[in-house]
């Protein structure tokens, strides 16, 4: 990041190195990313991992819709669901 700065896709997007390393600890920790009008205006989205015996990251299950309908309680359920279906798949890996 100090050769290449952060692109600014829109007013929301994260381009201090700080704040994104901060958001990447928190993604780690809560197992899931969302993006709020990040990259795309008027474009929301969120994705969760699916990961190997090891921990590994494989594959992830990603969901995007307009900001207007897919509003924060749309990408919380969002998660919600992709979260157990992650967790379903992970299982199915696992066997």
């Amino acid at each position: 990041m100090a050769e290449k700065p952060l692109p600014e896709f829109t007013n929301y997007s994260i381009t201090d190195p700080i704040k994104y390393a901060k958001e990447i600890i928190k993604v780690k920790e809560q197992g899931y990313a969302t993006d709020f009008e990040e990259y795309m205006p008027g474009v929301n989205a969120a994705c969760v991992p699916i990961s190997d015996m090891r921990g590994r990251i494989l594959a992830a299950i990603w969901m995007v819709g307009f900001a207007n309908n897919f509003n924060s309680d749309k990408v919380s359920c969002a998660i919600t669901a992709m979260m157990r279906a992650a967790k379903d798949i992970n299982a199915m890996i696992k066997v």
